[in-house]
């Protein structure tokens, strides 16, 4: 697999997932790309890879065969709602279906895959545990691989201290060389 576009900063949330294309509203279309916009640490230009400015986001798909989306961290204050939640229902569902919906509509031959939460102790583990179980019950409704990080992670209360940074939510360079990027990667390779 060859990298050849990233769209990815820290504290994004499914409801911000194209806030670099017009930051439309939930349910909205995106508009063009602008490296110019600011986001937390910095602008669109500074976080992203392979995209230009006034690109459409069928255009900035052009050369994309797989998309992997892993996002949920950043939600897990977002009502969790029901699987078929409108795209502006302002629901973790909603707001999945919504990205998924954009992404396949500009490029309908897009091959997706899900990745979701995983454990942290910013909330109880219960508490997280449901929306991951969301992300895996959305994926399989729509035919979408998906990796359920919360499971298969290897992060829980005893290796908490040891694979996450000192915000006990995001891995750690060793777990994400380890743990994290190696479980992705197998996920990847066992499903194209």
């Amino acid at each position: 697999m060859k990298l050849v576009m990233q769209d990815a900063r820290a504290s994004r949330a499914f409801a911000n997932a194209f806030e670099c294309w017009g930051n439309p509203p939930l349910g909205g279309s995106p508009g063009t790309f602008n490296a110019d916009y600011p986001v937390p640490l910095g602008t669109c230009g500074t976080i992203d890879i392979g995209l230009t400015t006034g690109e459409t986001l069928a255009q900035s798909l052009a050369n994309v065969d797989l998309l992997v989306i892993e996002l949920g961290t950043n939600d897990e204050y977002t009502p969790i709602g029901n699987l078929g939640d409108a795209t502006n229902a302002g629901t973790y569902y909603g707001n999945m279906r919504w990205v998924v919906e954009t992404y396949l509509a500009a490029k309908p031959t897009l091959r997706l895959a899900m990745v979701t939460l995983q454990w942290s102790t910013n909330t109880t583990p219960n508490f997280i545990q449901q929306y991951a179980n969301a992300t895996v019950a959305y994926a399989n409704s729509m035919g979408i691989p998906v990796l359920n990080m919360f499971t298969k992670g290897g992060v829980n209360s005893i290796t908490a201290p040891s694979l996450l940074r000192s915000d006990l939510v995001h891995p750690n360079d060793f777990s994400f060389s380890n743990f994290y990027g190696p479980t992705i990667a197998q996920f990847l390779q066992s499903i194209f």
